[in-house]
């Protein structure tokens, strides 16, 4: 599946279609609502300079 913004592919995820990696930013609220959880994953998370 191809979404073209994270506020589509959170609302994917909301729905049970799957699973992605997004920033926590653009997912806090949800966090703190218990929408969406964090999976530990090796290697995560990815860091960048």
């Amino acid at each position: 599946m191809g979404l073209t913004s994270n506020e589509a592919v959170k609302q994917a995820i909301l729905a049970d279609l799957g699973y992605s990696i997004l920033p926590l930013i653009g997912i806090r609220n949800e966090l703190s609502n218990n929408e969406l959880s964090l999976m530990p994953l090796k290697d995560f998370p990815i860091k960048t300079s």
